[in-house]
């Protein structure tokens, strides 16, 4: 910075002298026009010398106004130092340098951000042609930006996956209209590599809504769609798991258990005692397997809900559900309290089922020793935009060395002491997590279990302003 200043100070003229010299650069030529235009003004000539005198003018201003070169160069021209020498034209030139530095430090950055942007960034004109493309395009494609400026109209649909091509073809089109235009598409690298990517083109127009250009940003999404398709694939696996779990297998266990208790019914008389707890016992154990293969299907039946998200009144779900295990609960003899609930943001069906579970968890592993107590509550977060509601219980309680996996399939907390597949907190987990929330657990044994969700609220409220 001092080494420019100095530069720039070099050039302006000296105090005394060069402000003489500068004053009479300008009004030695004003004296001269002025007199010149005084004489000839009876023959009607005072109108071409005003125009000369702007013409000359304007040859001087002109190149001053479209200098665009760096600020060493201007004061080693010729015309910088005439100028340098005009009365207040040492502010105007700073200003320009200033503009002059701004535009350099634009052209700087956006060169920085399209060598660094992890997307190519691709302009076309109104035809289609390609008249930019950034660096990226070279590791996207594998393609140098010779050979794609070669090509800049054909290129991309050479590379483009043939089943794909008419959709590039009538995004290109679309955005033609003048329309934005978002789509995934896949493409041959230079290596023959299958890839994918995801462009979205937007049209550029002028003042009078025509076109003038295209702009497309290219981003490979490779990764995540291999990704999605491993999701789908393993999604099709289990549908085809639970396929076979709800007609290859649950029809043996219908014939088996039919044919136990034609056996008991049939032949009792014939049997031993041996026999018939024998009988018994595979009869508890083909109904252990029916509950397991149910719980199967009930939770890969949960990865296949269509979320229906939407207001949920938590009070008349509670309700709801209540009137469901009237039954039960007065079996039981339970009671349950309940503070008023909120309205959550969620699918109805899901957390019925999460309402549901929670609740029968509650009357299935009470404690005999008292009696039995529900106690649902709700609390707004600290960020208020959601709520924490809580199931607790007089239960039995959960051993601390079972709690973390006590939401895992098939990890029952009291093994085979109460009847069960441990699948139920399983299904409540993943229909919570479906609805963008959590549930965390608290227990002690012999005392009771705390089940803690935390939902988002449906009507957040505002904060001051």
């Amino acid at each position: 910075m001092e080494l420019e200043t100095t530069k720039k100070d070099s050039t302006r003229p000296p105090a005394i002298s060069g402000r003489i010299f500068s004053y009479a650069i300008v009004i030695i030529p004003f004296a001269l026009a002025m007199t010149t235009s005084a004489l000839l003004v009876a023959h009607s000539l005072l109108t071409y010398v005003l125009l000369a005198s702007a013409f000359c003018a304007g040859l001087v201003i002109a190149p001053l106004l479209m200098a665009n070169y760096s600020k060493s160069e201007k004061q080693s021209s010729l015309l910088y130092r005439l100028l340098a020498y005009l009365p207040g034209s040492t502010c105007f030139v700073d200003r320009i340098e200033t503009m002059q530095e701004s535009i350099d430090l634009l052209e700087a950055r956006h060169q920085t951000l399209t060598d660094n942007l992890a997307a190519a960034i691709i302009i076309r004109d109104a035809a289609g042609a390609i008249l930019y493309c950034s660096p990226y395009i070279e590791v996207l494609t594998g393609y140098s930006q010779t050979e794609i400026y070669a090509d800049s109209e054909g290129f991309f649909s050479t590379i483009v996956h043939e089943d794909d091509r008419d959709k590039v073809d009538r995004s290109l089109k679309v955005s033609q209209l003048g329309e934005a235009f978002q789509f995934r598409y896949r493409f041959y690298h230079k290596t023959g590599l299958l890839m994918w990517a995801e462009t979205r083109t937007v049209p550029l127009l002028d003042e009078q809504e025509q076109l003038q250009a295209l702009l497309s940003i290219t981003f490979d999404v490779t990764g995540s769609m291999r990704y999605q398709q491993r999701v789908e694939e393993h999604n099709q696996d289990l549908r085809d798991f639970s396929y076979m779990l709800s007609h290859d297998l649950k029809s043996p266990m219908v014939t088996i258990r039919g044919m136990l208790n034609a056996l008991r019914e049939d032949h009792t008389a014939e049997l031993s005692a041996d026999a018939l707890s024998l009988i018994s016992h595979a009869e508890q154990a083909s109904e252990r397997l029916q509950s397991l293969i149910a719980g199967v299907i009930e939770y890969s039946r949960i990865s296949n809900l269509e979320e229906q998200p939407q207001p949920v009144n938590c009070t008349q779900l509670l309700e709801e559900v209540t009137q469901e295990l009237q039954f039960a609960l007065s079996k039981a003899q339970g009671e349950i309290t309940a503070s008023s609930l909120p309205t959550v943001w969620g699918d109805h069906t899901m957390l019925y089922q999460v309402f549901l579970n929670l609740i029968g968890n509650a009357i299935k592993y009470r404690s005999n020793e008292r009696p039995l107590r529900i106690m649902i509550n709700a609390t707004n977060h600290s960020d208020e935009r959601t709520t924490i509601i809580t199931f607790s219980d007089t239960g039995i309680g959960i051993p601390a060395d079972r709690i973390e996996h006590i939401f895992r399939p098939f990890h029952r907390a009291h093994g085979t002491d109460v009847e069960g597949s441990g699948i139920g907190l399983a299904c409540v987990k993943k229909l919570i997590d479906r609805m963008s929330g959590s549930i965390e657990v608290t227990s002690q044994l012999e005392k009771g279990s705390t089940f803690s969700l935390q939902l988002r609220l449906a009507d957040i409220p505002l904060k001051p302003s």
